[in-house]
Order: structure tokens, then C-alpha cells, then sequence
């Protein structure tokens, strides 16, 4: 396995849960691996799930394959792209067309308060009812006042209505978690790189 790695040029590269092998990353130690990257697993399940606190002049604007190229725009650079990089350049319409095709059974959110947007985030495509929750970003001048949560707390129970028994998610284990478990995610492994 490792051969096809370097064949190309790439250090091989393990990733794996420690809750289902955890002498995994003492052996790949010895065997010259290093620990690259670590994230908690967090998941959440219709019992586990609690609505964050409600925010007067909040609306979220759900964006799927049917959305109008405006609407994923909006989405993606101004409160996405934004949220993750202030810099970041203008997006294309080429590239919000593309998005859109991929948002099959997995959909894509804008919290908007007073109409502005302000967070923003996804549910990735759904198998066999599971589901995971990624890109959650706030735009700079928002942060830390509850958006990310309401934003978790509506997509996760969006997913739920779409026949979804379990949603999952991974943080950097950078204090982030605290977020989502105000809305009912709980940690339950971690997963190594």
C-alpha cells in the first residue's frame, strides 16, 4: 500500500478512529508514522437534539439543486468563502453553477439576520441515514454571539426531517465543540491522522 503512495510522489498517509483500534497509533509510531492531525468525532441523534435559543430577525435561506444561481452565490462567497477567509476573491458563476449540481440529497444554508447573511454551512450528501454536518463559518463581525449553534441546531434538524437518524460532524478540538453541544452533538471518538 505504502508503494502507491510513493509512486506518486506522497507520504503515506492512515486515518482512522481511536475508538475502534486504539493500538493503532502506537504501532504506526514505531513504524515511522507521525500523528499529522487529530479531531474530535461529535454526533448527534433525534434524542439527543436540542434546539438552540431563538433570535428575533433571524431566517435561513436553504439552498439545494434547485436554488438560483443569485441565492448560491450568496451562499458561497458572501457568507461562506467570506467567513473562512476575508480575502478570499470573487466566486464565478461557473463555480456556483458546479455546487449546485452537487447538492443532490445534501443541502446548503445561509442564516440571515435582518436580512444580512451572517453563517453559513451544510449537510453533506445523506447514506443510509446518516449525514455529516461541515463548513460552518460566521462571518468576522457575527462570531461568538450564537449564530454557528442556531445555525447547527436548524440544519441538524432539517436532516432529521429528511430521514436522517444520525448527524456527525469533526472539530479541530479547539474549543469549537462547546458550540455544537449546546445543540445535542456529543463526542465519541477521535479521529487520527
Amino acid at each position: 500500500m505504502e508503494s502507491a503512495f510513493w509512486q506518486r510522489s506522497l507520504p503515506p498517509r492512515v486515518q482512522f478512529l481511536d475508538a475502534y483500534n486504539p493500538a493503532l497509533a502506537a504501532l504506526l509510531g514505531q513504524s515511522g508514522y507521525e500523528l499529522a492531525r487529530e479531531e474530535m468525532v461529535l454526533v448527534c441523534t433525534p434524542d439527543t437534539a436540542r434546539p438552540a435559543p431563538e433570535m428575533p430577525g433571524l431566517t435561513t435561506l436553504v439552498l439545494s439543486g434547485d436554488s438560483s444561481l443569485e441565492d448560491m452565490k450568496e451562499g458561497l462567497h458572501q457568507t461562506s468563502q467570506l467567513g473562512f477567509d476575508p480575502f478570499a476573491t470573487r466566486m464565478l458563476d461557473t463555480d456556483a453553477e458546479m455546487f449546485r449540481k452537487t447538492l443532490v440529497t445534501g443541502q446548503a444554508f445561509v442564516l440571515r439576520l435582518n436580512r444580512e447573511p451572517v453563517t453559513a454551512g451544510m449537510f453533506m450528501e445523506i447514506h443510509d441515514g446518516l449525514t455529516q454536518v461541515a463548513g460552518i463559518t460566521t462571518l468576522e463581525n457575527y462570531r461568538r454571539q450564537g449564530f454557528g449553534a442556531y445555525l447547527t441546531g436548524y440544519m441538524t434538524k432539517y436532516a432529521f426531517s429528511r430521514h436522517v437518524d444520525t448527524v456527525f460532524m469533526t472539530t479541530a478540538g479547539d474549543g469549537t465543540e462547546n458550540v455544537y453541544r449546546r445543540v445535542g452533538f456529543k463526542p465519541i471518538a477521535t479521529l487520527l491522522t
